[in-house]
């Protein structure tokens, strides 16, 4: 907790939020809508004031610049033009699709196109999974290392890797865990087992009597929370954007399929509503009355 305590008490970072937190909102609205043309035009009223636009040609497209920017930043859906967004609007409604799954399917929807809706093929759905796995393995590794005691170090000249908390020293694959505390009565031991060489045992025993090998490892816990801290948060953006990826192209799918399924021929509605076999019945009940001689076949219909 101590790097984040320091970092949050610092005048630096009080300085910085703010424009931070203006650059991230201006950032997010860019990324949704696509264009900044509403931050833009606020801009413009803070230096020309409340001055309103007379050419009626101007200013039906500045609203409909606006209109196309606030659906994409609440929808997340591209459009680019109105058009483009009545078709659209018309093919939801048309086919009863509710706006939310168009969200989520909307990196699959191209209003342009035939089909409008064109999912994925099955090689991306695999080619994913491996993605989101290798991320997924990567926000462990972070955690871990994040959450570790023991710093990574390597000697210069062996180039011998090991862990230590300044009390012990570990192998890097767990083959062995030597007490410092045996610098005092056997180091040739401790050279015999890591693969030092006899100048790194000494260096090593030194620096443990003497302390420094504690700041050290204290100095690199640190340089390892923040890597593994950025490595982490890193990996796990990319992990939700993969997931949310793989959601919208299961969305298409099922969009797809419900349109194939929904679809009702001009042909099978006609035979729903034929009064064919009505008018067979009533010609049938006619013959019978004629071949029997029964009075009133004239008067049925």
């Amino acid at each position: 907790m101590e790097p984040i305590t320091s970092l949050i008490q610092s005048p630096l970072f009080t300085k910085l939020f703010g424009p931070l937190v203006i650059v991230a909102v201006v950032g997010l609205f860019w990324w949704r809508a696509g264009s900044i043309h509403t931050v833009l035009e606020r801009l413009w009223r803070l230096a020309a004031g409340k001055a309103e636009i007379q050419d009626p040609v101007l200013k039906e497209f500045i609203q409909e610049t606006r209109d196309l920017e606030k659906f994409r930043f609440i929808y997340g859906l591209k459009i680019e033009t109105k058009v483009d967004l009545h078709r659209l609007l018309a093919w939801r409604e048309r086919n009863a699709i509710d706006i939310g799954r168009v969200q989520k399917a909307r990196r699959w929807i191209n209003i342009r196109t035939t089909n409008v809706i064109n999912p994925s093929p099955d090689r991306y759905f695999y080619g994913k999974a491996v993605i989101v796995l290798v991320y997924a393995l990567m926000s462990i590794a972070a955690s871990e290392v994040f959450s570790s005691k023991f710093a990574f170090l390597q000697m210069r000249t062996s180039k011998s890797l090991f862990l230590t908390d300044a009390k012990t020293i570990h192998h890097v694959f767990g083959r062995w865990t030597i007490e410092l505390e045996l610098c005092s009565k056997e180091p040739a031991q401790i050279t015999m087992l890591t693969g030092f060489l006899k100048t790194e045992t000494s260096s090593l025993c030194r620096a443990f009597n003497g302390e420094s090998l504690k700041r050290m490892v204290d100095v690199t816990l640190q340089q390892q929370r923040i890597a593994s801290a950025t490595i982490g948060v890193i990996a796990m953006l990319f992990l939700v954007g993969n997931i949310l990826r793989i959601r919208s192209a299961e969305e298409a799918r099922k969009i797809k399929k419900h349109l194939t399924s929904s679809t009702v021929t001009p042909t099978n509605e006609l035979k729903l509503l034929s009064p064919a076999p009505i008018v067979a019945d009533i010609r049938k009940n006619r013959r019978k009355r004629k071949s029997s001689g029964t009075p009133g076949e004239s008067g049925s219909p």
